[in-house]
């Protein structure tokens, strides 16, 4: 499955029962809603950051959501691959400390 809008883009494929969600370009407002449902589900979640050059607030509220509700029904969520900036904001947000990370 693959999503797409303007600046931003989802690739969403599965690996032995894990669901891998690709991401490129910028994650705000606009694709949070989005994100947050694309990553949440009946099983675990690696989010790949590797193609994200641009994380706001909600796109952060939004994984966190995520994190927390897989959490709740006993499924993992974790992420990979964040870079530069992206991996800055998570570090300064405290949130790279919350979330798994995934080789």
């Amino acid at each position: 499955m693959e999503l797409e809008h303007d600046d931003f883009s989802m690739d969403v494929s599965f690996t032995g029962g894990t669901r891998v969600v690709m991401i490129s370009g910028e994650i705000d407002l606009a694709v949070a809603a989005e994100l947050q449902a694309v990553v949440t589900g009946d099983e675990d979640v690696v989010i790949d950051l590797s193609g994200v050059t641009f994380l706001d607030s909600s796109g952060i509220a939004a994984i966190v959501r995520a994190y927390r509700q897989q959490s709740a029904n006993g499924r993992l969520l974790s992420v990979r691959g964040a870079t530069g900036a992206v991996s800055r904001v998570l570090e300064i947000t405290g949130v790279d400390s919350i979330l798994p990370l995934a080789s």
